[in-house]
């Protein structure tokens, strides 16, 4: 079974496509994205150390 999440948009700054998703985000939306991934992969400091 999968499940179908669909597209997603929090606004137009930013577009990813894949395949037959498109993602589309706000600039505020996509930093913290961005800086959540980061840390999580242990690029940076943890977000709650900061």
């Amino acid at each position: 079974m999968t499940i179908d999440r669909g597209d997603y948009d929090s606004g137009d700054e930013f577009v990813l496509e894949y395949g037959d998703l498109r993602f589309t985000f706000n600039e505020r939306d996509f930093e913290e994205r961005c800086e959540q991934a980061a840390s999580k992969l242990g690029f940076v400091a943890s977000i709650s150390a900061w």
